[in-house]
């Protein structure tokens, strides 16, 4: 539709959210900017004070976190902001939204469900490790993909990362947290990067370079990438896998039929 330069390479670009008439983009550089999803003509833009490094849209609302480890709330209506809470020591990995709930994830360990629109903190678990994102089912389990330390794709890791040389991570989990408890689903060599829920099957990425489906405790995996696979993303009928590619001209992106797996 639209392709719009957001700015040099300097910075890294950690999340995007829509809320259908405008995408959000939470730059390395503390601003979070908007742009209209119709003709991605530039609008509003917030400094945040620290890098922003998530945000979600969950009806009037826009929430933001930093790696800072704050979370704050606006009205997507005038900007207002509504609210600022100090989540974590670490920093913000991931926020995901279900009805009036908002969950964060940080590099400290620490996912926490949130009521909208007060803040207020309802309910918090502390995995192993970096939760480095959090996606949440139909019934409200929340799926944490982890790994031992906080992601980071150093030029030192994207040289042997180009020789080759496969990721390790031995403590690479995804943890399944709900009502009853916590349990632990291993199965992924290298950091996991990432967890999407796909017409009810839970699926996971990692820097082992696949992606895995999940059933019960067991799990197959459904895509296998010659780089490292950052992200994962989900809409009824397909799902999306997004990696770093080792050369600027192979493909970063795939779109895959939920059906297919």
């Amino acid at each position: 539709r639209w392709r719009r330069d957001i700015g040099p390479a300097d910075y890294d670009i950690n999340a995007v959210a829509t809320d259908g008439t405008k995408a959000w983009v939470a730059s390395s550089d503390g601003t979070l900017r908007s742009y209209a999803m119709s003709d991605g003509v530039p609008g509003t833009a917030w400094n945040l004070g620290a890098a922003a490094t998530a945000v979600a849209v969950s009806g009037k609302y826009l929430a933001t976190g930093t790696s800072s480890g704050v979370v704050c709330l606006r009205r997507l209506a005038d900007g207002a902001m509504l609210h600022c809470v100090v989540a974590t020591r670490g920093s913000i990995t991931d926020l995901e939204t279900s009805g009036d709930q908002l969950v964060s994830s940080s590099t400290s360990g620490a996912v926490t469900v949130w009521r909208l629109p007060s803040m207020h903190r309802l309910r918090e678990t502390r995995i192993s490790g970096s939760a480095n994102a959090v996606a949440i089912a139909s019934d409200g389990t929340i799926a944490i993909a982890s790994s031992k330390v906080p992601l980071r794709r150093t030029p030192e890791i994207a040289k042997r990362e180009a020789k080759g040389f496969q990721q390790q991570d031995p403590h690479a989990t995804i943890v399944l947290w709900n009502g009853d408890g916590v349990q632990p689903l291993r199965g992924h060599r290298a950091a996991v990067t990432d967890v999407a829920w796909v017409d009810g099957r839970l699926l996971s990425s990692s820097w082992d370079r696949t992606v895995r489906r999940w059933s019960g405790p067991r799990s197959t995996i459904v895509a296998r990438f010659s780089y490292l696979v950052r992200g994962l993303a989900s809409a009824p009928g397909i799902w999306v896998s997004c990696a770093w590619a080792v050369r600027p001209d192979q493909p970063a992106t795939q779109v895959f039929v939920s059906q297919s797996f």
